[in-house]
């Protein structure tokens, strides 16, 4: 499997987006977490870097209603000098942040619903630079 053990960490404030997406992620081969939102998502990341086993990319979503977004996330993180390897996901392509989100520190971008073989593709290539 493409994923072969890669640590995915997956923020998405709906339940179901984030079941669907780690059963995705976890039929490719990958090892998911999954959060409901920016104050768990640095939280696990802190932890696993602390653990020694850090994840090797997030996909984290833009909004969450009452917590910290993705924007967010990177922002914290990467202001905690954490190399953080982040792609964008959103249900709204016409995001300001989904054109210029490398200006927000993000690697990639992806649209929901998420299509298998999209982000396979996307975390390899994000997860290998």
């Amino acid at each position: 499997a493409a994923g072969k053990g890669r640590k995915i960490l997956v923020m998405d404030d709906e339940s179901i987006v984030r079941e669907v997406t780690a059963n995705l992620l976890k039929h490719l081969g990958y090892e998911v977490r999954t959060v409901k939102n920016g104050s768990e998502a640095i939280a696990a990341y802190m932890e696993a870097g602390k653990d020694l086993k850090p994840f090797d990319a997030m996909i984290l979503d833009l909004f969450v209603p009452g917590d910290l977004g993705g924007p967010e996330v990177v922002k914290t993180l990467a202001g905690a000098g954490e190399k953080v390897k982040a792609i964008a996901a959103s249900g709204f392509s016409n995001e300001t942040i989904m054109a210029k989100y490398r200006d927000y520190g993000f690697c990639a971008v992806v649209s929901k619903p998420y299509k298998i073989k999209e982000l396979d593709e996307l975390l390899q290539s994000v997860i290998e630079k």
